[in-house]
């Protein structure tokens, strides 16, 4: 039998395998069929859920950056006295 594990796992061609040699190859290629559907359907589920947490965490990014390159900066220039900052501050700029 010619390799075929580019487009199918090991335990699907063994049981295609094994279904020839049964006579019920039917009903095998249809509990594939299903289970592999199942397996896209979750897949999509998966994606979709992680969707929102990655525009998140990326709106997040950009948000502390601008507040850390141009916010930060223009407030530190409104006080007089620069010695006087915090020293989260002074880390910071």
């Amino acid at each position: 039998m010619k390799n075929h594990n580019y487009f199918f796992q090991e335990e699907e061609v063994a049981l295609i395998e094994s279904a020839e040699a049964m006579g019920n190859l039917p009903e095998i290629l249809d509990e594939i069929a299903i289970e592999l559907e199942n397996s896209q359907r979750i897949n999509g589920k998966i994606k979709k859920a992680m969707t929102y947490p990655i525009v998140l965490i990326i709106f997040a990014f950009i948000a502390v950056t601008i507040l850390l390159i141009y916010v930060i900066p223009t407030i530190v220039t409104m006080f007089p006295n620069q010695e006087s900052l915090p020293g989260l501050t002074k880390f910071m700029m």
